[in-house]
């Protein structure tokens, strides 16, 4: 069926020079504690080839989303429109399978040579009419008002099912995108949230989401310049307003014992 939409996800596993690090348990006894190794097999994204406003208005502002043992998946040409939303790196290995994959490889260092593949794509965007998948089936019982294309529509494929998977630790559920093992966070659940927005054609959601904020910053030179005067403005003048307050009071309160 996916075939049918222009969109195959390829047999293999993604090895990443951009990559997030994996937690293992080191030490014995009560002395064991976690500890980050490299690990390409966990590559993270925030990057696509497609510079499209669609592509952009769900990845912009986005933290780098983290997939385990990804795959990459193939766009084919025909009717359905294609975007891009998530890439791997510059330097990308395919590993074919079936491939053996061992933790002692984390105690061999990366050799930077074998990433010799360019960006693969690990999330893509399909719009467009899309074909039933029964088309061209014999049908059990006549259908008078069967479609062989739908509305126009739209689905996200994504190569990996873990980018939606939560820790979960001593039986507590952790936030989407949090490592707690390395204490890392990741935009996984920012990038869901803007895909399902996006899908759901709300679109003012995800530019509240996007909106860039703009944090004014102090002119150094000007205020280096300055300091002494706003120093002595900060300090006098709650000073001054303190002994005038006081002296009212006093003369106030001579005033009144004055009379009597």
């Amino acid at each position: 069926m996916l075939f049918s939409y222009g969109l195959r996800l390829k047999t293999g596993l993604v090895r990443d020079e951009k990559f997030a690090p994996i937690a293992l348990a080191v030490g014995q006894g009560r002395n064991t504690q976690y500890e980050a190794f490299p690990w390409p097999y966990y590559p993270v994204s925030n990057s696509t080839t497609d510079t499209t406003q669609t592509a952009q208005s769900i990845i912009k502002n986005l933290e780098d989303v983290k997939f385990e043992y990804a795959g990459t998946i193939d766009t084919l040409k025909n009717d359905i429109e294609k975007t891009v939303l998530l890439t791997t790196s510059k330097a990308t290995q395919l590993v074919t399978l079936p491939a053996a994959v061992s933790l002692n490889e984390i105690e061999k260092p990366i050799n930077s040579q074998a990433f010799n593949s360019t960006q693969q794509p690990l999330a893509v965007l399909a719009q467009g009419n899309f074909k039933s998948a029964y088309r061209n089936r014999v049908k059990p019982i006549m259908l008078k008002k069967h479609l062989d294309y739908g509305k126009s529509g739209a689905l996200v494929l994504i190569s990996d099912g873990d980018i939606m998977k939560n820790q979960i630790i001593a039986g507590q559920v952790q936030e989407l995108g949090y490592d707690i093992k390395t204490g890392m966070s990741f935009g996984n659940k920012e990038f869901l949230m803007n895909t399902i927005n996006y899908l759901l054609d709300d679109s003012g959601l995800i530019s509240l989401r996007n909106k860039d904020i703009i944090i004014p910053f102090l002119d150094v030179q000007k205020t280096y310049d300055d300091r002494l005067q706003w120093q002595l403005i900060n300090v006098m003048i709650p000073l001054v307003f303190v002994a005038l307050l006081a002296a009212f009071f006093l003369l106030l309160r001579k005033r009144k014992y004055s009379k009597k």
